[in-house]
Order: structure tokens, then C-alpha cells, then sequence
């Protein structure tokens, strides 16, 4: 007969060592790693919510540093571009000295060109090797071109400051970098019925930023936009900004007289149990062409009329019982 001698207290006892060394273990672990989930075991759930936010930690973490890369990549560029900027001033304080040729002698201002053409090669230098990161900065390798512009749509460019010094030409090489759109603004004539038109109603401060420079115009209430236009136009060279009367005229906006002539001819015959209701109509007798609106293009050069309806004729017949 087998016999199977077994310690119960001795088995329990060995159970709640082991389960006190589990729960040793899992709390050492955590005191090491410093995190409350380690495996899948611990928390599930939580297991899932914490990866997903350790991603987008690292994401943002990255992002950060993309960011302090950047501006680090910045501040190098800038420090070059200020490099030119001052190689550049240098560059016009001696053209405008070599211009006054009553006073500098001929070694003078060859002098002065050889130190202009060092300026030059220090800008390209500066051009060549600006980098960051094996990244060239201003050596052109980080343009780009933009398709679909017609070379044969470019109608104008000018250059301001040139100075020609004994020469009446000079050669240059013109690179279209950017398009440049002309910024127009429109001031209606128009005044919803308010008698006169093509007057300013109000008080008016006009603020104009141009190419050349600001000025600033005001105009009391009853001002023409003829003199509006005068005053823009005064102060031209100051700022590069001009105005005009659209169509040369301070009321164009307004349409022409609307006239036409419709003409109806009603007849009626009453029976005893109906009655018989003729008409004969027609609308612009005379075909008249009246302008009813114009349509204009994208910055308002160009408009065309919006015509009425011709003559139409209408007959009609009714029957009533």
C-alpha cells in the first residue's frame, strides 16, 4: 500500500513566500525602472495608453529639436547675410566717393575699385562657404523655379541707384527670382444716391506706403476725386505710387440713362356664360440698347456692358367660364 506523507502548513507557508517574492520583485523592478508598468502583465490597458504617449512624447521631443536645429541653421545664416550686408554698405560709400571725380584723382578711385572688387570676392567667399551641417546656405544650391511664367509677359523692370561713372551703359545679367504683381486700390465715385457723386463724404486720411516711401494725405468731406488723384499724383516721386480716374471720369461708375418703351393693347369680350380676354404686347418697342451693369475683369482694367433684353413681342389669350 503507497503511502504519501505531505506537510500542509510547510506547503502554504511556501506558497505566500512565493507570492511575497513576486510582489518583491515586481516592486524592485518598478524602483528601478521608475515606471509602474514594465509588461503586458501589469496593466493592459495602461500598457496601450502609455506606448501610445511614449510615441507622441518622442515625436514632440523631436519636433523640439527639429525647431532648435532650425534656429541654430538661422542664426548662421543671419550672421553671413550681416557679413554682406556691411561688405555691401561698404560697397556704395565708395562708388558714391568715386562719383565726386572733381575731387578724388584717378589712383583714388582705382584704389577704391580694387577694394570693391575684394569686397565682391569676400561676398562670394562668404557666398561658397556659409553651411550648416554640410548644408550650403547662399551658394544658390537651395532655390527654386517656378514653372508656367512667359518670359514675353515681363513688360517692365527698373533699377534705382545705378551709377554709371564715365560710361553710358553697362552690361547686366537679369535673373527673374519672383513675380511682382502690381497692388491697386479703388475708391468708388458712387455715393448710393447721396448727391454729389465723385466726392468723398467724409473726412478722409490716405496712407501711402510705396516703393520710395510713406506720405500721408488727408482730405475733408466735398473733396473731388479729380483733386484726390492730383494729390496722389503730386507727391509721385516721393513715394512711386500713382492714381488715376477710371476712364477719365470722376462719375464712371454711374450708368447711362435707362429708357425704353413698352407698348399693350388689351381687348375683352363678355358673354353670357364666359368670357373672352385678348392682349398684344411688346416690350422695347424701339430695341432700345440699355446698359444695365458692367462685368469686370480680375483688377478692374477692363470692363464690358451687360446689355437688356431686344424687343420682345408676347400675344396672349384667355378664356374664362
Amino acid at each position: 500500500m503507497a503511502r504519501i506523507n505531505s506537510n500542509i502548513s510547510s506547503l502554504i507557508a511556501q506558497a505566500n513566500l512565493r507570492q511575497a517574492n513576486g510582489d518583491l520583485d515586481m516592486r524592485l523592478e518598478r524602483l528601478a525602472t521608475g515606471l509602474r508598468i514594465n509588461r503586458g502583465k501589469d496593466d493592459p490597458a495602461g500598457l496601450i495608453i502609455s506606448e501610445r504617449l511614449s510615441t507622441d512624447i518622442a515625436g514632440i521631443e523631436q519636433a523640439m529639436k527639429n525647431g532648435e536645429r532650425a534656429s541654430m541653421m538661422i542664426a548662421t545664416t543671419e550672421a553671413s547675410l550681416s557679413e554682406i550686408n556691411e561688405l555691401l554698405n561698404s560697397i556704395k560709400a565708395l562708388m558714391v566717393e568715386a562719383a565726386n571725380t572733381g575731387a578724388n584723382s584717378r589712383e583714388e578711385r582705382e584704389a577704391n575699385q580694387l577694394q570693391i572688387d575684394s569686397a565682391i570676392d569676400s561676398i562670394t567667399r562668404i557666398s561658397n562657404t556659409a553651411s550648416f551641417g554640410g548644408l550650403k546656405l547662399l551658394d544658390g544650391s537651395l532655390d527654386y523655379i517656378t514653372s508656367g511664367v512667359d518670359r514675353t509677359e515681363i513688360v517692365q523692370s527698373r533699377i534705382t541707384a545705378a551709377s554709371l561713372i564715365g560710361q553710358a551703359s553697362v552690361n547686366v545679367e537679369v535673373d527673374v527670382v519672383a513675380s511682382a504683381q502690381r497692388g491697386q486700390l479703388f475708391l468708388s465715385g458712387d455715393n448710393a444716391g447721396v448727391n454729389p457723386d465723385g466726392v468723398i463724404l467724409s473726412a478722409t486720411t490716405l496712407r501711402i506706403t510705396g516703393p520710395d516711401g510713406v506720405q500721408e494725405l488727408t482730405f475733408t468731406s466735398g473733396t473731388s476725386l479729380s483733386s484726390v488723384v492730383s494729390a496722389v499724383n503730386a507727391i509721385t516721386q516721393r513715394t512711386g505710387v500713382q492714381a488715376s480716374l477710371i476712364n477719365g471720369d470722376p462719375n464712371s461708375e454711374r450708368l447711362p440713362i435707362f429708357h425704353q418703351l413698352d407698348i399693350r393693347l388689351d381687348k375683352r369680350w363678355v358673354y353670357k356664360a364666359w368670357t373672352l380676354s385678348a392682349f398684344l404686347e411688346v416690350l422695347n418697342a424701339y430695341n432700345r440698347g440699355n446698359v444695365e451693369g458692367f462685368n469686370y475683369n480680375f483688377d478692374f482694367t477692363r470692363r464690358d456692358e451687360v446689355q437688356s433684353l431686344p424687343i420682345i413681342p408676347n400675344i396672349g389669350v384667355e378664356a374664362r367660364f
